[in-house]
């Protein structure tokens, strides 16, 4: 048993192995180092960075209030514990901006907002969130002077296209299912 360390939401992983995808934020393995090699690196030092990390944060609120909503409709299992891992998800990527800007963790965070009246339109709408979301972080990674804040807006932008993978796949599902 080893202990791993996730560099984008920094929680711990203990087992033999590297997860896939850290449980937390979804990061990929790659971003998994053993814990006496992590090296905390926020430097936060524009102004531009600091706008875009705010912004990234009411996504994550938007997008975790959303989908702790949509898991409550319909009667399709496999979709509504996609969406409850993904509130999951949503809520630790707020959780980590909070780090990177050195505020609490608003209770925004937590609550639940509105979602669709069907898990079909839920869906839709995660896709066109996701799309959003991975569109605007791979804009902020460019828009970055900060090493650090450039590489974490291009994590978050690779896991919020996982999201979008599942989404696909959710389609599909509730389309055969319909």
């Amino acid at each position: 048993m080893r202990v791993f360390r996730c560099l984008v939401c920094g929680d711990p992983y203990l087992g033999k192995n590297k997860p896939t995808n850290c449980p937390f934020c979804g990061a990929h393995q790659n971003l998994f180092v053993l814990v006496h090699e992590y090296k905390e690196n926020k430097d936060l030092s524009t102004e531009k960075s600091r706008a875009n990390l705010e912004q990234a944060l009411e996504i994550e609120i938007s997008n975790a209030q959303f989908y702790r909503a949509a898991m409550e409709i319909g009667d399709d299992e496999p979709t509504k514990q996609m969406f409850r891992a993904l509130a999951k998800v949503e809520a630790e990527h707020g959780s980590t901006i909070c780090k990177w800007l050195k505020v609490d963790k608003p209770a925004a965070l937590s609550e639940t907002g509105t979602a669709n009246d069907t898990a079909l339109a839920n869906v839709e709408e995660s896709k066109k969130r996701e799309e959003r979301a991975s569109g605007f972080y791979t804009q902020a990674a460019g828009e970055a002077m900060e090493k650090g804040v450039a590489w974490f807006f291009r994590a978050l932008a690779e896991v919020e296209r996982d999201h979008l993978e599942l989404d696909k796949q959710a389609v599909a599902r509730l389309t055969i299912m319909g």
